[in-house]
């Protein structure tokens, strides 16, 4: 299913009589065409999140990256590029291109989605904290997959500093911590 959008073309120019009764309708069908075809763009977005969901649900990943792409596109143009629904989509294509092995991809998206989230960290959000702490790991994972050890550290210590011993993810940033450094000893010997 695919929903478009006519656009409605005058010419201001070639029309010689623009009295009230013309101008207020061509504003009522400028305004009421912009809510309809925001609308429909608002379902396509969350028809295109939900197909990707399904699709990532059967570990069938290029589908839902092609879904998600469409969704990504469509919350830049209404939302801009630094929305959090943004930071969610691009993590989502990080996740997807994680799981097909195309780790520059998805260390592309994971770093985008860090940037936005970033300035929204809040410990007390446990879920916006969840969120930042797994783009910081699976953003470690793509770098330390694509062999760049020292980066990935640098990642997995700025996911430690944002929070306390006593969180939750605490324990399991630190086994990716360790065994990255671990990694680091045997590839440079």
């Amino acid at each position: 299913m695919s929903y478009s959008c006519k656009v409605i073309q005058i010419d201001l120019n070639s029309t010689s009589n623009w009295n009230l009764f013309s101008c207020m309708t061509f504003f009522f069908l400028f305004f009421f065409t912009s809510i309809f075809c925001q609308e429909n763009d608002s379902i396509l977005i969350d028809q295109s999140y939900q197909a990707g969901i399904e699709f990532y649900k059967k570990s069938e990943y290029s589908n839902a990256i092609q879904y998600w792409k469409k969704e990504l596109n469509l919350k830049e143009k209404y939302f801009g590029t630094d929305h959090l629904e943004v930071a969610r989509t691009n993590y989502n294509l990080g996740s997807a291109y994680w799981q097909l092995n195309m780790y520059e991809q998805s260390k592309t998206h994971f770093n985008r989605s860090l940037f936005i989230r970033l300035p929204h960290f809040d410990l007390k959000d446990k879920q916006a904290t969840t969120n930042i702490l797994n783009t910081y790991k699976f953003l470690g994972e793509s770098l330390k997959e694509l062999g760049d050890f020292d980066q990935a550290l640098l990642i997995y210590d700025a996911s430690l500093s944002k929070i306390n011993e006593n969180h939750p993810s605490f324990p399991g940033l630190l086994k990716y911590t360790i065994i990255t450094r671990k990694k680091i000893k045997n590839f440079k010997r």
